[in-house]
């Protein structure tokens, strides 16, 4: 699979996109403010607006000082600094140390795997029900999870 984005002249848009939810990935807050004024102008041309208000910059893997979080200005409004944002149902950190969100799913997974157990090791059904059960409910989770 080709990695997000495009490549225009010299220039390597990325992003990771899905529905109207889309995040763009760039190298400094500089070339991101950049990006945002080519994005905002396309969406502009297309009838579309971008909303500054569920919008948001942070950093990957590293933090960022104070002096240096004031929010990007757009014409549709501050797209402010933000230490963690939920992107596609993920919870994204600067630090990239919050596991909770992996946490819960986990979690959710042992829990639905014990609740299921009982009825995965039971003699009274047959092996090939039991097998098939498996199939249509752990097999495809693990698969696409």
């Amino acid at each position: 699979m080709p990695p997000a984005g495009r490549c225009t002249g010299d220039t390597l848009d990325r992003w990771l996109a899905y529905a109207d939810d889309v995040c763009i990935l760039a190298e400094s807050k500089t070339e991101l403010s950049a990006i945002l004024i080519v994005f905002t102008d396309f969406l502009t041309d297309d009838g579309m607006v971008l909303s500054a208000e569920k919008s948001f910059w942070m950093t990957l893997g590293c933090s960022v000082d104070v002096s240096d979080r004031e929010a990007i200005q757009l014409p549709c409004g501050p797209v402010k600094y933000t230490e963690s944002f939920k992107y596609l149902g993920v919870v994204l950190t600067s630090e990239l140390t919050d596991m909770a969100d992996i946490d819960t799913k986990l979690s959710c997974g042992r829990g639905t795997f014990k609740s299921l157990s009982k009825m995965f090791c039971s003699t009274a059904l047959p092996v090939k029900l039991r097998a098939v059960t498996w199939s249509k409910t752990v097999g495809l989770r693990t698969r696409f999870v």
